[in-house]
């Protein structure tokens, strides 16, 4: 099996879609780690959402007014014209990536307040067998021990087609901390 990450449960092997189902009971050889949500953190993502929204269209204006105003008979204009058409596709990028945050906000803030009410979401770290599981609101993330590459500084690194990636482990969790969780990938990567 190759390292998976994936927003569309349909591409997820059988084993971790069924992890996923809160009606079920984890099998016994699996711990989980559910991530706990919290206001700070939808905060800041609310920030940073409405802060990208408004940088993106700044950048796509200045473009814009740059385009209209290139001297078409001036030297410069081919090299010119291609930065500003550049900056209007980084504008639009940046307005993207904010609605993206704004929108993932949502569900975010569905499982917050099913925690609040006790119950479980299904969202965080799964340790099973051979594989490595992160559950997020926006994608799965299963890597099978082979390509695990370890943890550095809260961050779990894997070998992804040849590149080494990685992604930040919760902050917080329920009934547990983060120093436990690392024990139990560095037993389970043993």
């Amino acid at each position: 099996m190759e390292v998976i990450v994936t927003s569309m449960p349909e591409k997820l092997p059988p084993e971790v879609l069924q992890l996923q189902d809160t009606n079920r009971p984890l099998p016994p050889d699996v711990q989980f780690f559910e991530r706990r949500y919290a206001y700070g953190d939808l905060f800041k993502q609310m920030l940073l959402g409405i802060v990208l929204i408004p940088v993106g269209v700044v950048i796509v204006i200045v473009a814009v007014a740059l385009m209209f105003h290139i001297d078409r008979s001036s030297a410069s204009y081919e090299n010119t014209s291609q930065v500003a058409f550049t900056m209007a596709i980084v504008g639009l990028v940046v307005i993207g990536c904010g609605y993206l945050v704004l929108a993932s906000l949502r569900p975010r803030f569905k499982f917050m307040r099913q925690q609040t009410q006790g119950v479980a979401t299904r969202q965080g770290i799964f340790l099973m067998g051979d594989l490595l599981v992160s559950q997020d609101v926006m994608d799965t993330t299963v890597i099978p021990k082979p390509f695990f590459k370890g943890l550095v500084a809260h961050k779990v690194q894997y070998q992804l087609k040849d590149e080494l990636k990685s992604f930040d482990l919760p902050a917080e969790f329920i009934g547990q901390d983060r120093q436990s969780l690392e024990a139990a990938i560095a037993r389970w990567a043993a």
